[in-house]
């Protein structure tokens, strides 16, 4: 029997609109929808779709046009055919991935775990905005220290498990978008001391899943070009203009620390 064939449509780079963008809830779903095929229980097309010029197919969809959108090929699921479903809202699309009963991507709906990781996290992108807008730390370090005990109590590599799961598909986009654009923008660095955060990052930039679905540097630089006020880059800081690169690297004092406490 044939898997359920999944497209995930997400937005396009506006840097290079061969490449994925960095939208991030358009990488949210990507993992997601990556660890559902990854695990044998569909199979997987990610696209992009330039949203300024869409192709006609996408036009003619009945849509509401929002990306990330989720369309269904082939297949059925529960022995329901599911042949031409669109799901094109962030609820649509959670609810299709519940129904294919992964343990592993379970919502808040069906695990207190879940929950309580989400909130753990859950003001962290509002807080990193006020960041980028005005330069204040404070709030986005208090999630970080949350999130470093939260690890270094749950002791496992990801967030819940030593797998990945939904909680880890949502922080991700989040805490690499507040790696890349804070340091480029104001300059801010997570602290070296979070040792817990340091080393679940690791974790990550060493899965497949996160390695194929992360956008570039400068695609997430140039995401929020037009929300820090009184910056304008130019010449070698103008994100049109950057080498294509990836932040995957994790910083030597970080590193030394965990790896000491590991040799312990």
């Amino acid at each position: 029997m044939l898997l359920v064939l999944v497209i995930v449509e997400v937005k396009a780079s506006s840097i290079d609109k061969e490449r994925k963008g960095s939208c991030p809830m358009c990488h949210q779903w990507f993992m997601a929808f990556f660890i559902l095929s990854e695990q044998g229980y569909c199979d997987l097309l990610v696209t992009t779709i330039v949203s300024e010029n869409p192709p006609k197919y996408f036009l003619e969809l009945g849509t509401s046009r929002r990306l990330p959108d989720v369309r269904v090929v082939r297949g059925q699921l529960n022995g329901v055919d599911i042949t031409d479903l669109i799901c094109d809202t962030n609820d649509e699309i959670e609810e299709f991935m519940r129904k294919f009963g992964c343990e592993d991507l379970l919502t808040w709906k069906e695990s207190k775990s879940e929950q309580a990781v989400e909130d753990v996290f859950a003001d962290l992108y509002r807080d990193f905005n006020g960041l980028l807008q005005t330069g204040n730390t404070g709030s986005v370090n208090k999630v970080l220290v949350n999130l470093d005990r939260f690890l270094q109590q749950k002791g496992t590599k990801f967030l819940l498990k030593d797998t990945f799961t939904y909680a880890d598909c949502q922080l991700l986009p989040k805490l690499q978008h507040l790696r890349v654009a804070a340091k480029f923008y104001r300059d801010y660095e997570i602290s070296p001391s979070l040792t817990h955060v340091w080393k679940y990052l690791q974790n990550c930039y060493q899965t497949e899943v996160f390695q194929k679905s992360v956008p570039c540097d400068q695609d997430i630089i140039k995401h929020y070009e037009m929300k820090v006020p009184g910056v304008k880059p130019t010449g070698s800081r103008n994100p049109n203009l950057m080498k294509e690169t990836v932040t995957l690297d994790i910083p030597e004092e970080a590193a030394s620390s965990f790896a000491g406490a590991s040799a312990n």
